[in-house]
Parts: C-alpha cells; structure tokens; sequence
C-alpha cells in the first residue's frame, strides 16, 4: 500500500503519536493522515468549508455546560438526570428514543448550536458522513487522497465512527482492523463491540489473525487477569516471565487504605528511581481525591490524569496563544519557535503538536490549529513529568506502568452494578501493569454522608494473592523514608502535633 494514500485511526490523540512514532520507527514514511476519528474529520470540514468560501467550524467547547444551562431554562426536573440520558442520547446517535423531557432539551441544544453556529464533537463525524454521502466533488477528493484504511482499538467504535469509516470506504474494502472485545469498556458511550466481532458482516470477505500473546504484562499479572475471562475464550498467554506475586490487603477505612499505599510507594520507589514508573487506579473520580491527599502528606509527587489541560501552563499557553494568532502564516510561526529552540520540555510539546496537527492538514494556519487542539482530551497530554499517576480505570486505558496499586477493590465499585462491561473494566486496569500489581479494599467507607460496611469484589474470588508480608526495606530506604518523616513533622510544626 502507498502510505501517502493510508489513513491511521484511533481514539486519542496521545494513541495517535504513539502509532505515528512507531510506524516511522519501523521504516514506514510519509502516511497521509494519523490522528482521531474527531480530528480527521475537522480538517475535512475546515477544508470543505474554507474551499467554497464558508467559514471554518467553530467547535463547541463543553457539551455538558451548555446541556445544564438549558435544561435549567427549560425547569427541567431531575435536570442532571436528563443532561446524562441527553448526552448518551447524542453519543450513541439516536435520539429518537428518549423521554419527552429529553426530547425538548435536545431540541433546544439544536436550536442553540444552530443560532451560535456551533458544531460539537459528534457533529464533526455526523457532518462529514453527510457530505461524503450527498457531495459527489468532496467524497471524490476524499477517497482519492485515502485509499487504505487502519484503525486500532476497533472494539471501541461507536455508531457515528462507524459510518463515518464506511462513508470514507465508499464502495471499497481495503481497511484492516485491530481490536480486542475484552476490552470494551465504553458501551456507556456508545462503543459497540460487535463492529469488531461480527467484523465479517460488513466486510464479508475479510480474514481474521487471532492474537493471544500479551507482550506486556508479567505472566504472574496476565495469570491473575485471566481469571477475569474465563468462560470467554478471551484469555491470553503472557510473553515475558513471571514478575513479583500480586498482593492483596484490606484495610479498617479508605483513610487507612490511602495511608497504606502511600508508604508502599515510598518502599518502592528507593531514592533513584522514578516515580513515574508507579500508579493508582480507582473505580471512580472520587476515590482518588483521598488518595492524591495522603500523597501530598508523604511527600509524593502525583497527579491526577486527565484533570490539567496544557494551556493551563504559562510557558505552554504563551506558546500555544502565538500559534494560534498567527492566521495563514501558521508555518512561520513554527519555524520561528524552532529557530528560538529554547530547549525545554514545555518548549519541545508544543512544537509536536504543531507538527502534529501540521501532518493532517494541506493548508495549517492559526485558527485551525485551534480547533484542532479542542477535539484533544485532557488525558491525551503526557508531558513525561516524574511523578505518580493518578487516574480512573477508564483514564487508564491504552497506558502502562511498571508497577501498579488498584485501590477500592470492593463490592459496589469493582464492579459498580451487575453489567459485564465491569468485568472487562477490571480486566482492563489490571492488566496496565508491567511488571507488579497490588490490589486493596477498605472495610469501611464514606458514601455521601453514611460510614459504610463494605465487602470484597468478587472478583478476588479467583486470584491467589500473596499472603506473606514483603521482604524487609533496604537501609537506603530506611533512610529515605525517615527523612521524609523528619521533612513532614518539621512542616507541622508543634502546635499541630500536640493537637
């Protein structure tokens, strides 16, 4: 295949570098076009629209906001519960059945983005299929420039991608795929798993590889995760050889619990290694909130995924602010910041992402540059910064770490109701480890106001973990811990310890 003539899809933008780095790594130049589903169609749109004279997209920033703020208007009751089914509605793309409450709001959220002149994420893909289907000049470019097609984590497609895919195919069928339906994780959103499982329904002429080696994770981690599958067929064989046992431990509440993981990443980390080997998975948001706190108390750098965009740092954002002034002369203005070439890191990210954005595109400039940043999730930045993650089972797909504590294992979160798409979410989170993993639950935790009994995840029922306590620290770690001991009481100071 002519890479010049190849489209690369997936669903991040981080996912999308990492699979341009290796195909170049691999001797494989000059591919048209490697980014998301959301990101490629904008720059067709940008192209369509700029060509006939119209203005470019305009994104619209928060869906969510614009969803409350009207169901608000409209004195919708239980207003959050009908912004959530609104937006599943338009994730999935039938909002046809829905309440009649819903029905008005999403009524009025047309009618919104009509008069603003808005389009949102789901639009970019709904209003591309539109065009390769009704415009004949536009789908004819189109399919002329991308004649082969690649799409990774295909388990997650949902109905507007799919279409989209097909409208770019046309009547052709040279596209290959990759996925594994043990990982589908986000029906919530719309993903379904049977694009890639009944594949040859669409495609009837398609040959399927199966794939069972895990070429990441320890056998003792793939052995652990494959108790999570069985009955499915899905289980996989591990690649590289045993690591360190899993461990297991439960804990009076989620403050002991919290207190707990701190000290065993400070058992781990031995003074020259790097903390970014290391992170914490939870079912939800709000569990990390008690975590990231007694991290802050060890004297653990962390942070949580997902939660800072890039131009929420001021180097990054006056940089960034200068791309994005710069209107049609966009090319001159990333030579100058590689002629400046100051050398940081924050210097070196921005530059990528203008080249990023500069491969998907025939005509860069300022305000499509943009644009093109608001399709990137928070999640898609990975500034290589060394620290602990922090993150969601959800935040954690397509990511690694050499070592990794999951926190929260009870019932009630691991899984969080009876839907086997928390199976598979757990599969998912334990099987980011390279290398070693720790699970742990607490016996009692805080729900809203109430002080909860809580119980261990079923799904602990099939793993052995180790039950012998770890080998003794070594006397450099001694040392460290102390002195991040001395470090925290000198902050209180005696007041606070005498309280």
């Amino acid at each position: 295949a002519d890479a010049r003539r190849t489209m690369v899809l997936t669903f991040t933008r981080r996912a999308a570098g990492e699979l341009g780095r290796r195909l170049h790594a691999g001797g494989v130049r000059d591919v048209g076009a490697v980014g998301t589903f959301h990101a490629t169609a904008l720059q067709q749109l940008r192209l369509h629209r700029l060509d006939r004279g119209r203005r470019p997209p305009v994104i619209l920033a928060n869906r969510s906001a614009v969803l409350r703020g009207l169901a608000g208007d409209l004195g919708l009751a239980n207003a959050s519960r009908q912004v959530t089914a609104a937006e599943r509605a338009l994730a999935v793309g039938r909002s046809h059945r829905v309440s009649p409450p819903v029905a008005r709001l999403l009524q009025a959220y047309r009618e919104h983005k009509r008069r603003k002149g808005l389009l949102d994420y789901d639009d970019l893909l709904t209003e591309c299929t539109r065009l390769l289907n009704t415009d004949r000049d536009f789908a004819r470019a189109q399919r002329w420039r991308f004649r082969h097609f690649y799409v990774d984590e295909f388990q997650d497609v949902n109905h507007n991608q799919f279409e989209l895919l097909r409208a770019w195919l046309g009547d052709r069928d040279d596209i290959f795929v990759v996925g594994d339906p043990d990982q589908s994780i986000y029906e919530w959103n719309g993903s379904d798993s049977r694009y890639l499982t009944e594949f040859n329904t669409w495609f009837p002429d398609a040959t399927t590889f199966e794939l069972k080696l895990n070429h990441r994770s320890a056998a003792t981690v793939v052995s652990a995760a494959n108790t999570l599958l069985s009955g499915s067929g899905g289980s996989s064989e591990a690649v590289r050889p045993p690591g360190p046992a899993l461990t297991v431990t439960d804990h009076e509440d989620e403050d002991a619990e919290a207190a707990e993981i701190a000290r065993r990443l400070l058992w781990d980390h031995r003074g020259s290694a790097r903390w970014s080997g290391r992170a914490v998975l939870t079912r939800t948001n709000a569990q990390l909130s008690v975590i990231a706190d007694a991290l802050t108390r060890a004297g653990i750098p962390h942070r949580v995924r997902g939660r800072d965009r890039i131009s929420t740092r001021p180097e990054e954002a006056e940089l960034l602010d200068r791309l994005r002034s710069s209107g049609p002369s966009f090319g001159v203005a990333v030579t100058d910041l590689v002629v400046e070439g100051s050398g940081s890191e924050a210097h070196q990210r921005v530059l990528d992402l203008a080249r990023e954005y500069t491969a998907g595109t025939t005509a860069p400039s300022g305000p499509g540059f943009a644009q093109w940043l608001r399709t990137m999730s928070a999640s898609d930045i990975d500034d290589h910064a060394d620290v602990v993650d922090l993150c969601t089972f959800h935040s954690a797909k397509g990511l690694e770490w050499h070592g990794v504590i999951i926190a929260g294992v009870e019932n009630g979160l691991v899984p969080m109701g009876d839907n086997p798409e928390e199976r598979r979410l757990f599969y998912v989170a334990m099987t980011r480890a390279v290398a070693s993993l720790h699970l742990s639950w607490a016996r009692r935790r805080r729900v809203g106001s109430r002080v909860v009994d809580r119980q261990p995840s079923p799904f602990l029922a099939g793993i052995t973990p180790l039950t012998e306590p770890p080998a003794p620290a070594r006397e450099e770690q001694r040392r460290h811990h102390l002195e991040i001991a001395r470090r925290a009481l000198a902050a209180e100071g005696p007041t606070d310890r005498c309280r």
